[in-house]
């Protein structure tokens, strides 16, 4: 998932005709980010391929990707291997290749594959970060949230280094498994619950509507299997919203599957909030 965000400066409107910077915010799941695991999808026990441990080679071109092609600001990680609470040297690996002023955000309990929430610190201010810690509870045997998400307030900043607007990252990364609608329709109400006390219990803004939850759902839109949260997911508040069931063919498969592999499910997303401008 991938989308560019266009901020407003907080305290006034742009003049008309004003151009505004833009802004890359994305989701990758890199799928065993672990320099000691042989990687490989549940395909590869029907004949799908298996893969090394990562290269420094492959290091460098997940960060020029990142920084070069996608030309991204945050971007929020799945699947990150952690050393303790605070690091990780697969990600500390890859900030080396970012450069710059890139760090990382990494959730402190999720053990080898944990949620991170990457960005560059000269255009994106981290404010705060969040795990929300939510109570083990199994829906079609599985923890709705094995990999607790991660909400955090960035600022953007201009050329000069002053803030821009505001927003909220919610990193997500949902049970394994497609067809496991109840459990994901749980989660996300339960994330909806907890995104409601944080900002009005003051952890954040009580005034924040510009929100993107962002990462692994494990869940389609476009499949039969139907959740009822890619619609009017708050009504009332966030009103989260993504490409319509008739625009599936124009959203790109985000995961490999099969054999041979091909990019075909569509399962990583970032829902953004109606009230989120510039979009």
């Amino acid at each position: 998932g991938y989308l560019t965000v266009i901020p407003a400066d907080p305290d006034a409107e742009p003049d008309a005709g004003t151009e505004l910077p833009t802004y890359a915010v994305g989701a990758w799941n890199l799928e065993w980010f672990h320099d000691n695991k042989t990687r490989g999808f549940p395909e590869y026990t029907r004949g799908g391929p298996t893969y090394q441990a990562r290269t420094d080679a492959d290091y460098a071109e997940i960060a020029s990707t990142i920084r070069d092609r996608l030309e991204a600001h945050i971007m929020v990680l799945s699947e990150i291997n952690g050393a303790d609470a605070t690091h990780s040297v697969e990600m500390d690996h890859l900030q080396s290749k970012l450069g710059g002023q890139w760090t990382y955000f990494l959730a402190p309990d999720g053990g080898q594959q944990r949620l991170a929430v990457l960005y560059d610190a000269a255009t994106a201010r981290k404010d705060k970060c969040v795990q929300v810690v939510v109570p083990q509870r199994k829906v079609q045997d599985k923890d709705v949230f094995d990999r607790d998400p991660l909400v955090c307030a960035f600022t953007f900043l201009d050329g000069s280094g002053a803030p821009k607007n505001d927003l909220l990252v919610v990193a997500l990364h949902l049970a394994s498994g497609q067809d496991l609608v109840a459990s994901h329709d749980t989660a996300m109400a339960l994330l909806r619950q907890k995104l409601t006390t944080l900002t009005s219990d003051g952890t954040f803004s009580s005034g924040e509507r510009d929100v993107l939850i962002m990462g692994d759902f494990n869940a389609s839109r476009y499949d039969n299997r139907i959740e009822d949260f890619w619609e009017k997911y708050d009504s009332t508040g966030f009103q989260f919203r993504t490409l319509s069931p008739e625009d599936g063919n124009d959203y790109p498969g985000t995961r490999l599957a099969g054999v041979p592999l091909a990019p075909t499910s569509q399962i990583d997303y970032v829902l953004a909030s109606a009230k989120t401008g510039g979009l």
